[in-house]
């Protein structure tokens, strides 16, 4: 659900301190020196702050790698440092080339002071001349289908900023991920369980759908980063009083974890992490390379809504081999993934060693079916207003018929 905020000036706003610092507590000690891990990002706190002018020409390098000149940008923006500092980052760095910036913000509502954030931000944009598009949850979020509350805010934010970007016909939705986010999000997927995708963290471009695509400009640049050009502009923000709520996981790893390996282990553990996130991109790059030299063998006929699959050489590769392929062929189709976890890409590999025709129910209106007469596994996704749900007993046969 979204509103209008058009050039308006909302209300009275609180300003909140400026300093990162005053949240984030005080810099660690300078007494380690970082290697030069060039062209790695560095996510630790114990290096010299960026001036003001260097952040926007290192942010504006990111921008001109990630985007056309002009284009049409959507920028997520939730009021907080990370945020507000890509939308004044990016005025300065691309102001001369023409870019129609819209900024969109989402209220969870999951505190009473998060209206507080929507006026900020709806101030902002007044200020700077950019249209504001605000959303907010059709129903109350909650911790339920097996989802997490944080998980489900994601999900709501997620389909607030298609919406958005589709109203505005924008080709691109920035987001304000750093680079001690990246450390933050590798250092939760081992601890949850992950794969060599998954420890390629936070990735710099990634399709949103079919014609939007969803970047992160920021990722090499760090929360002290931020402060320091935040400081420097003398620019406000606001603070999420979540961000220290240690109910949530990731801030439990960034207010406890992180210190602590910081401080027992490594000093640069963060820019570890991110090496590593690094070093895993690449090496998934280098097997989407290969996955894509199977595809023209394995996929026989494909249209915008179906994908078909020559059942006898899905058969030939390993479980892992056809998993990365299913997905891959996915993301050419520019379909939904959001939703489609390990777990559905391992279902769909296995229906071709199934021994009867059958097929499963997959996420975002999709389903797979394996026809055995015609030597094919195909998915097909629904069009909009056309999605089906199986019953129990069709989305569960493939259970029955595994050998």
């Amino acid at each position: 659900m979204t509103e209008q905020c058009d050039f308006i000036t909302v209300g009275w706003i609180r300003w909140r301190p400026t300093r990162v610092s005053e949240f984030f507590g005080k810099r660690m000690s300078n007494e380690f020196t970082i290697p030069d891990v060039s062209p790695f990002f560095r996510a630790d706190a114990s290096r010299e702050n960026l001036n003001a002018h260097t952040f926007v020409q290192r942010l504006k390098q990111r921008i001109d790698s990630l985007v056309p000149l002009p284009s049409r940008i959507l920028l997520a923006i939730s009021g907080g440092a990370d945020s507000v500092a890509l939308l004044r980052g990016w005025m300065m760095a691309r102001k001369e080339f023409g870019d129609h910036l819209v900024v969109a913000t989402f209220d969870h509502e999951l505190r009473p002071e998060s209206i507080e954030d929507v006026r900020f931000v709806c101030r902002l944009a007044s200020e700077l001349q950019i249209e504001c598009e605000v959303g907010r949850p059709s129903v109350p979020l909650s911790s339920s289908g097996g989802r997490s509350l944080e998980g489900a805010a994601r999900a709501a934010r997620y389909d607030f900023l298609i919406e958005a970007a589709r109203k505005h016909r924008v080709t691109h939705v920035a987001t304000a991920h750093t680079a001690s986010d990246q450390a933050e999000t590798i250092l939760h997927r081992i601890i949850r369980g992950t794969g060599l995708r998954g420890l390629a963290g936070i990735v710099p471009k990634r399709p949103l759908d079919s014609e939007i695509d969803l970047i992160r400009p920021m990722l090499e640049l760090t929360r002290e980063d931020v402060e320091s050009f935040l400081e420097k502009i003398r620019q406000p923000f606001q603070i999420d009083s979540t961000n220290g709520d240690r109910r949530f996981t990731r801030n439990r790893i960034r207010h406890e974890l992180l210190p602590q390996l910081r401080a027992e282990f490594n000093p640069m553990v963060g820019t570890a992490l991110c090496q590593l996130a690094e070093l895993a991109r690449l090496a998934s790059e280098n097997e989407d390379r290969l996955i894509q030299g199977l595809i023209s063998r394995v996929v026989r006929e494909r249209t915008k809504h179906t994908v078909y699959f020559d059942r006898a050489e899905l058969c030939l590769l390993g479980e892992y081999q056809a998993t990365s392929l299913i997905r891959a062929v996915m993301e050419q189709q520019r379909w939904p993934l959001r939703r489609m976890g390990k777990t559905h890409l391992t279902r769909i590999a296995r229906l071709c060693h199934l021994h009867r025709s059958t097929r499963i129910s997959l996420p975002a209106g999709m389903f797979a079916s394996l026809n055995r007469r015609e030597g094919v596994v195909s998915i097909i996704r629904l069009e909009e207003g056309k999605q089906e749900t199986l019953s129990t007993d069709e989305a569960m046969s493939d259970g029955q018929d595994n050998p």
